[in-house]
C-alpha cells in the first residue's frame, strides 16, 4: 500500500500544467447530481459502524471515518467543476515519457494522473487520513456523452469536503469516483480565482478550466 501511494504521488508530482481559466455555470448539470448522489452514499458508509468494522478495527482510523460521517453534506456552500482535456494532459506528457509510450498507454497514464488527484491531496494529511478516506470511497458508472476528464469539488463548512472524479471511457461509459478530502486551505476558497490558486498550490494542477456551479 505504501509503495502504491508513493508511486501514485510521484507520477502526479512529476507533471505540471499551466493557465487555469474560470467561468460560472448553472448547477443543473447531470454530473453535479451524480456527484451529490455519490457523496450521499459515502456519508451513509461513514455513519455505519457495521460497514466500518468490515474494513478496519483500528481505533484512530475508525474515529476519522466517524468524523467524516458527522458532516452535513446535503447542501455544499460551493461547487467547482474542473475540466482537463486530453490536449492539456498531452502537453505534459512530452519529453522522455511520451515517445516511449503507445497511444493506449498514454491514455492509461492520463487516467491515472487525473484519478490520483484526491489521493494526492489526502496523502498530505498522513496515512490515517488516506486509509480512512479510501474505506468509504465509492463510485458509479453510467452512460453519458461527456468526453473530458472532470473533477467536481464540493466544498462544505467543517473539516471535510468532497471530490468526485468523472472519467470518460469507451462506448459512452463514464466512471465516477467520490472521495472525502481534507485540507485547511480549501476551507478558505471563496471564488474561482481562489480555487485556481489552491489547485496550483496543493494539487500541482494549473492548466485546466474552472467553472463555479451557481445556485
Amino acid at each position: 500500500m505504501k509503495k502504491f501511494i508513493v508511486s501514485l504521488c510521484a507520477v502526479f508530482t512529476a507533471f505540471s500544467l499551466c493557465g487555469c481559466s474560470v467561468n460560472a455555470v448553472n448547477k443543473s448539470d447531470s454530473l453535479y447530481d451524480r456527484g451529490m448522489g455519490i457523496i450521499e452514499k459515502m456519508d451513509s458508509m461513514a455513519e455505519s459502524q457495521d460497514y466500518i468494522s468490515l474494513f478496519t478495527g483500528e481505533g484512530s482510523i475508525t474515529d476519522k471515518i466517524k468524523s467524516m460521517g458527522e458532516g452535513d453534506y446535503s447542501a455544499p456552500k460551493a461547487v467547482y467543476k474542473i475540466t482537463i482535456t486530453n490536449a492539456e494532459l498531452d502537453n505534459y506528457l512530452q519529453g522522455d515519457v511520451k515517445p516511449n509510450l503507445s497511444e493506449e498507454l498514454q491514455k492509461e497514464v492520463r487516467k491515472k494522473v487525473v484519478a490520483s488527484i484526491p489521493t494526492y491531496i489526502n496523502a498530505m494529511n498522513g496515512a490515517e487520513t488516506l486509509a480512512a478516506s479510501s474505506i468509504i470511497t465509492t463510485g458509479d458508472s453510467f452512460l453519458s456523452d461527456e468526453s473530458t476528464y472532470q473533477i467536481y469539488f464540493y466544498l462544505y463548512d467543517g473539516e471535510y469536503s468532497a471530490a468526485v472524479v468523472f472519467m470518460p471511457n469507451d462506448e459512452g461509459i463514464v466512471n465516477a469516483t467520490g472521495v472525502f478530502i481534507t485540507n485547511e486551505a480549501l476551507n478558505e476558497v471563496k471564488s474561482p480565482e481562489n480555487m485556481a490558486q489552491w489547485l496550483m498550490d496543493y494539487a500541482n494542477l494549473i492548466d485546466c478550466e474552472i467553472e463555479e456551479m451557481t445556485k
